[in-house]
């Protein structure tokens, strides 16, 4: 008579070492370089000033898909940085998915148009309120 084998599937998954970051709390500042932004939209929306801010826009017509958009960003210390782009359905993909607990991250070139946009989800990453 064979013996179920669940006990020993399971012994074998707690074996296995597990790492994970139980609580683990990112509050990412707007940062905005040469060039580049990223930062946090829970964490500019949730910071005491009244300046950090960051974000993108997509915009089109009615019925059609996304004729471009743009993303911008507001250090604590007021520093600015903008970019965008138009016919390119790979970046307004990632900034349509972006979210109140999103990590934005952008760069642009001398001409200001958008070359990378990410987007991060995480469970650390502070939600907007």
């Amino acid at each position: 008579m064979k013996k179920p084998l669940w006990w020993l599937a399971s012994l074998a998954i707690l074996a296995v070492p597990v790492f994970a970051l139980a609580g683990a709390k990112t509050t990412p500042k707007v940062v905005v370089v040469p060039r580049g932004a990223s930062g946090g939209i829970g964490a500019a929306r949730n910071s005491a000033n009244t300046v950090e801010r960051i974000g993108c826009v997509l915009t089109g017509t009615n019925g059609y898909q996304p004729l471009g958009g743009s993303c911008a960003a507001v250090s604590e210390s007021g520093t600015q940085g903008v970019c965008h782009f138009q016919s390119k359905p790979d970046l307004a993909q990632v900034v349509a998915s972006i979210q109140g607990d999103s990590q934005i991250v952008f760069e642009w070139d001398d001409l200001g148009r958008c070359h990378t946009i990410s987007v991060r989800r995480n469970s650390e990453y502070e939600p907007k309120r």
